[in-house]
């Protein structure tokens, strides 16, 4: 029998990303710097409205992803889960090659857990949906690679 999502476990997983996008706003502002290239007409008022803009639209993909796992299939929130894999990666990657914390970082601790606990309901439940579980975090960590790599290419070309 497949392991339902119920919407306790959503909203945990809701949550912990509204947590994790306060940690990663507020902390973002009070060390915010965002290089300056040249000719470049924007001012701080709209890299911060970018910066925050691009936290929200992350928090507001999970939201869909976790309410579309308890209404439609598990395996939408197995999608956010390996969203949420792939932005831990990155925040660890980050903090140690800066040897320093950077925004995220903290919640990415919280977020270890609940993937964990999750995994761990999911394979107690049996190998049948286990292997689709791992497939959808797969295609979450994919979308996430896409997603830097176009931003990174984006970056490059116009700087």
């Amino acid at each position: 029998m497949e392991w339902q999502i119920t919407w306790s476990v959503a909203v945990v997983l809701i949550a912990l990303a509204a947590a994790h996008l306060a940690e990663e706003v507020v902390a973002g502002f009070r060390g915010f710097e965002a290089p300056r290239r040249a000719g470049d007409d924007c001012g701080p008022a709209m890299e911060r409205a970018s910066f925050v803009a691009g936290r929200i639209g992350f928090f507001l993909l999970l939201v869909a992803l976790a309410a579309s796992g308890v209404l439609v299939d598990p395996f939408w929130l197995w999608i956010g889960l390996g969203v949420i894999a792939a932005d831990v990666v990155k925040h660890v990657t980050s903090s140690l090659s800066a040897r320093a914390y950077t925004p995220g970082f903290g919640t990415s601790v919280a977020y270890l857990v609940y993937g964990a606990w999750l995994l761990g309901q999911s394979l107690h439940q049996g190998l049948p949906h286990e292997l689709s579980n791992w497939g959808a975090m797969v295609i979450g960590i994919v979308f996430v690679a896409i997603n830097d790599l176009s931003t990174r290419r984006n970056a490059d070309a116009t700087g």
